[in-house]
């Protein structure tokens, strides 16, 4: 039992001495929502006149990894982007023609994220079909993740509009001391 005792105990000083000279290393996972309020009272230029297919409308938000991290990481992974539509009440469910989500940054475009609903309804939380490599590239340089999002109605509101976009960055910074 003593011999064992020796070597479990040798065992793990290794492993504590070995680490130690690597560095401490830890994982910081965050989903970071970003929400985008839609505020629309009737009769907002935004819209347009009455009558009619209403013109588009976008919102747009910026994301930046420091906010989770600081400006010390080793590496990002992006493990998820999702969406979510709330606060719709049942007099504002318009027609709806689409949603696109822009994301750009310094370097330019990102891409984009075409969400198609015949009504603007509440939508739980879903996951966006998007390559994540640009995204992961734009957020590992530190760059600003701006996020716009195109609302294009099929018809004019009789309601005013007033609802939140939310977006998602589920983001994992590795970060070695």
């Amino acid at each position: 039992m003593r011999i064992l005792t020796t070597v479990v105990l040798l065992g793990f000083l290794a492993t504590v001495m070995s680490c130690g000279e690597a560095g401490v290393g830890f994982n910081i996972g965050k989903e970071v929502p970003v929400e985008i309020p839609v505020d629309l009272p009737i009769g907002d230029p935004l819209l347009g006149s009455l009558g009619g297919d209403p013109a588009p409308i976008s919102q747009s938000d910026n994301y930046n990894i420091s906010e989770v991290t600081g400006d010390s990481f080793d590496e990002i992974l992006v493990q998820g982007v999702y969406y979510s539509l709330s606060d719709v009440s049942l007099d504002e469910q318009v027609d709806l023609d689409a949603i696109t989500i822009e994301l750009s940054g310094s370097s330019g475009s990102i891409g984009s994220i075409d969400i198609t609903t015949p009504t603007l309804q509440d939508i739980s939380k879903t996951t966006a079909n998007f390559d994540h490599a640009a995204l992961t590239s734009a957020i590992q340089s530190g760059q600003d993740v701006i996020s716009e999002v195109t609302f294009d109605f099929g018809e004019y509101p009789s309601e005013d509009l007033n609802f939140t976009f939310t977006f998602y960055f589920d983001v994992v910074a590795k970060i070695r001391e």
